[in-house]
């Protein structure tokens, strides 16, 4: 069974995209305004373009990514330690 694309227009910063993916609309709407609402902070703190703060912004959502992927990999490590 095919995956069902949803489409949704989201503003982020003041500028509109139209997105597909699998994703429900409201958690493409929910993901958009998250970058929406870092890229504001990143601009009102930085002083920086537009670009800049989707650099940064990116940079910022990495380093917790890869943060939550450590902290997933300890506790993988200690369930299989528990075994």
């Amino acid at each position: 069974m095919a995956d069902t694309l949803h489409r949704v227009k989201v503003t982020i910063h003041n500028q509109d995209y139209y997105l597909k993916g699998n994703l429900e609309p409201v958690q493409m709407q929910k993901l958009a305004a998250t970058i929406d609402e870092n890229m504001n902070k990143i601009m009102q703190k930085n002083q920086c373009g537009s670009l800049q703060a989707a650099v940064l912004c990116a940079l910022q959502l990495a380093e917790e990514l890869n943060q939550l992927q450590i902290d997933y990999d300890a506790l993988v490590n200690e369930v299989e330690n528990l075994s």
